[in-house]
C-alpha cells in the first residue's frame, strides 16, 4: 500500500546503520582479548546515545580474537515516546600484520518507535568491518556497514487511520484504511567512513567516525531519508577495558 511508505520511512531514522557503533577499533597498546565497556553520542542524523559491554570468549590467540556482547541505543530526543534499539553484538579481531587490524562484528537487533503513525517494531542484522592502520598514537581506517531489517511490525494510530476518512468520492470503494500487521523490507542501508582511534589513558580509548549514509531501495539508491535530513553520521565512543 502507499501509505505504508512515509511510514517505513519513518521507521528508518530508529534503526540506522549504524547501529553497531564503531566501537571495534583497537587503539594503539590496547589488549584487545580484554572485556570492554562503551558508550557512543552520535548522530545518524537523529542524535543517540548507545552502552554497551564486549565480553572475551574462547581461546585467545594473537591473530585472532573474539567478543561476545551487547548494547542499548536510544534517541535523546524523543525518548518520551520510547524509542529504542537493543543490539547482540558478535565481534572478531583479526590481526592482519604487525600494524593492520580488522574488527568484524555482526549484530541481530530489535528496534521499536511510538509515532504519530503508530507503534512501530522492527527485526533485522547488522554487519560492519574497521580496517584500521596502528599507528604510534593513534589508530585510522575504514567503518563500513551494512543494516537489513526485513520485518517490520506496525500498529497504526487512530491519527493514521483518520487520513483515509472522505478519501473517496460518494459511491467510490477504496482502502479502509492502513492494516496493522507484519510489513517486509523496512530498512536497506549502507554506511561508508573513516574512524580513528587514540589512548586517552592506561585502560580507555576516545574514538571518532564519520561518514555517508546510503539507502538502498528498488527505485535506485538514495543519499538520504528526506530533504531536510543530511545523508551522513558522525559518532563519538568512549571505551574502557
Amino acid at each position: 500500500m502507499k501509505m505504508i511508505l512515509p511510514i517505513k520511512i519513518l521507521f528508518l531514522s530508529l534503526v540506522l546503520t549504524t547501529e553497531v557503533n564503531a566501537q571495534f577499533v583497537k587503539a594503539p597498546g590496547e589488549n584487545i582479548s580484554t572485556n570492554t565497556l562503551f558508550v557512543t553520542i552520535g548522530a545518524e542524523p537523529e542524535i543517540i546515545t548507545s552502552v554497551g559491554y564486549l565480553h572475551r570468549i574462547g581461546r585467545q590467540s594473537g591473530i585472532l580474537n573474539y567478543q561476545l556482547g551487547g548494547s542499548i541505543k536510544l534517541a535523546p530526543i524523543v525518548i518520551s515516546n520510547g524509542s529504542w534499539r537493543a543490539n547482540f553484538i558478535a565481534v572478531a579481531n583479526w590481526k592482519m600484520s604487525e600494524h593492520w587490524q580488522n574488527g568484524i562484528a555482526g549484530s541481530i537487533y530489535i528496534a521499536h518507535d511510538h509515532n504519530r503513525e503508530g507503534r512501530l517494531t522492527g527485526t533485522g542484522f547488522e554487519l560492519r568491518a574497521n580496517p584500521v592502520y596502528i599507528g604510534k598514537r593513534w589508530s585510522k581506517g575504514f567503518d563500513i556497514g551494512w543494516q537489513y531489517t526485513p520485518f517490520t511490525h506496525i500498529k497504526h494510530s487512530a491519527e493514521a487511520k483518520e487520513t483515509f476518512d472522505d478519501r473517496y468520492p460518494n459511491g467510490v470503494t477504496g482502502i479502509q484504511g492502513p492494516k496493522d500487521g507484519w510489513y517486509k523490507n523496512a530498512a536497506n542501508r549502507v554506511g561508508i567512513g573513516i574512524t580513528g582511534t587514540t589512548n586517552v589513558g592506561n585502560h580507555s580509548a576516545l574514538q571518532i567516525s564519520f561518514g555517508s549514509l546510503f539507502i538502498i531501495q528498488k527505485q535506485g539508491i538514495l543519499l538520504a531519508f528526506s530533504h531536510a535530513q543530511v545523508p551522513a553520521y558522525l559518532e563519538l565512543s568512549y571505551k574502557r577495558w
